[in-house]
Formats: C-alpha cells, structure tokens, sequence
C-alpha cells in the first residue's frame, strides 16, 4: 500500500473572491508520517481519493489526496509567497482548514485547465478559473484556482430552475467544437457495449442476494447513432455546486471529462439529481438517448454495490444506496 503525502494548499481569500491552489504529486513523494487516513473514495474514473489528517507543531489540517493524481487541502494565505519556492508539506503551519482547496495532476491538470478555458465562453454555469499555474518542482505542476460559491449538490437540493440551468449546460457542451476538444488529447472512449453490462448487472444482483430488477433484452439495444459530443463524464452530486435558492452555481471537476456517448452525461445526472430529473433535463437528446442513460446508471449502481461488497470499492456504501436509489426512479 502506498503512503500519503500532503501537499500545502493556498488560498487568498479578498473581498471580491477566494482562491485555491492546485499542485501536482508524484508516486514518491514525501511520507505522511504525522497523518492518517479518516475516508476513502474513488472517482468514476477509478482515481483512489483519501481524506487525511496531517498534524504540524503548531496545527493540524485536512486535506484529501488523489495519489499520484490530486490533492485537496487548507493553509492559511500567507503560505503562498512560499509555496513555489518549496515543496515542504509544513510551510504555512498558521492555517484556516476552511481556507483552501488543492487539485494535482501533471499532464492532466494542464489538460483540465486548457479544458476549463476553452469551454468557459460556451457555458452559461461557472467553472473554476485558474489564476496562476506553473511548476513548482520539475514536472510537478500546481493552479491557483478561483473559488465558486454554493454547495455539493449531495447536501443541496436542486431546484426546478437549477434543473434548466443543468439543461442549458448540456446544450452547452454540445456547442462546444469537437475540434477544438479533440486538440486537447481528450480521451474519446467508444459507447459501452450495453448487451454486455446488462450481463454484468445480472451477475452483481446474483452477488447482492437478489435478482436484478430489470431485464437486459428490454432494455436499450444495438449501438447509439448519435453523434459524439464533449462530456463532463463525471456529473456526480459532489461536483455540481448549489446555490441558496437551488440553482446551479458551478461545475466542478473536469479530469474526467471525454468526446462520447452523450448518454454518460444523462448517467451521471441520473446518480446525482435521480431518474427523474436527468429524463427532464436532458430530453432534448430524445428517448432513445434519456434511457441508454438511465439504463447505464442503474447497471453502474448496481455493479458498484457488488464492487464494494467484494472490496474492490471503497466509495462510502451509504452514498452507493443513495445513488442506486436515485437511478432506480421511474422517469415521467
């Protein structure tokens, strides 16, 4: 198993706007001997994300890692004249844990940032703007990111005027210029061989204890004949902010994101806002799109559940029976 290490996180917080900074680990970097791991989760993409508690002589801080990939941390702001010129995990000891937030990444952080730039002008929901970016040891990278405000969508509800807002960034990504997106090295995986998970799915039930109540020869079949379009790939309740009144603030969270299936997206909204909501929000992409989508959500939840009662998962299991629970809605 590997360690942990932290990284300082900065952010400058003015009247007018936060900030945070992003950096980037390597596989061998500096052991969390002071810390230990409280929560685990993984990403869609697979991406192992620990929270951890790292203490220093003169405070301690939270911080969440995607090894090799991210982190996420708090540091008071007077760390940043350092934080270039060092890479000690212990500069910043007088910190905020409210303060800050890190992502890390490398060659994929410089992806998401060119991403983030490239799709802002078409988006009408915010996306986290990068206010410096640059290397602060050879070939690891960090960003100093804008900060949005609101709150996850998983302890806020969405309201019908954030569901439009939700419609209008899926219309909106559909603008975007493949082109342009495909210059950006973006995977573009081929649609998922549906056949195939419902076979899957069927398997996982039988493991759960229970049959799975769908049918895979009544489900969605053959191979969509819909054009790709650019995909947020990861719509998950944690990277979609809310704001007070139930709107759509902010869109978090790009690593992800790939030319595909237009269904994964409506997947994806399916595990975070339910069955329901996604079939409104995304009926502009038509029936046959709205329940690939759903059908790829409820095969995913269930497969995730016997994933993580087989150890394979580590996503906390309330979150998985919630999300199961969100798919499994009968659209209107």
């Amino acid at each position: 198993m590997s360690r942990l290490s932290p990284f300082p996180a900065v952010s400058v917080n003015s009247k007018n706007e936060q900030h945070s900074i992003s950096r980037t680990a390597s596989s061998a970097t500096r052991p969390a001997t002071s810390g230990d791991v409280t929560r685990v989760s993984r990403s869609r993409s697979g991406a192992r994300r620990s929270i951890v508690r790292v203490s220093s002589p003169k405070t301690s801080r939270n911080c969440a890692v995607r090894s090799g990939r991210s982190a996420v941390g708090s540091v008071h702001s007077s760390a940043i004249q350092s934080m270039a010129s060092t890479v000690s995990p212990y500069r910043g000891t007088d910190c905020n844990p409210s303060d800050v937030e890190i992502e890390v990444g490398s060659a994929r952080q410089r992806r998401e940032i060119a991403l983030r730039d490239l799709i802002r002008p078409h988006l009408p929901i915010a996306v986290p703007g990068s206010v410096a970016t640059g290397e602060w040891s050879p070939g690891l990278t960090y960003t100093l990111d804008t900060r949005l405000p609101g709150r996850s969508a998983e302890l806020r509800a969405i309201s019908a005027a954030g569901e439009r807002d939700l419609t209008a960034l899926l219309e909106a990504l559909r603008s975007v210029p493949l082109d342009a997106a495909r210059a950006l090295d973006l995977d573009e995986p081929p649609p998922r061989n549906l056949e195939a998970l419902g076979a899957l799915t069927l398997g996982a039930a039988a493991l759960l204890g229970g049959d799975a109540p769908l049918d895979p020869d009544a489900g969605p079949q053959g191979t969509p004949d819909r054009p790709p379009v650019l995909l947020h790939n990861d719509l998950k309740g944690e990277h979609l902010l809310v704001d007070e009144a139930g709107r759509v603030s902010g869109v978090l969270d790009w690593t992800d994101a790939a030319v595909g299936d237009p269904a994964e997206d409506v997947a994806g909204l399916a595990i975070s806002v339910g069955a329901e909501a996604a079939a409104r929000v995304a009926a502009a992409y038509g029936p046959e799109v709205v329940a690939r989508g759903l059908f790829l959500a409820r095969c995913d939840t269930l497969i995730r559940l016997s994933e993580r009662l087989l150890g394979e998962d580590d996503s906390p299991l309330e979150l998985l029976h919630v999300q199961r629970e969100r798919a499994w809605e009968t659209p209107p």
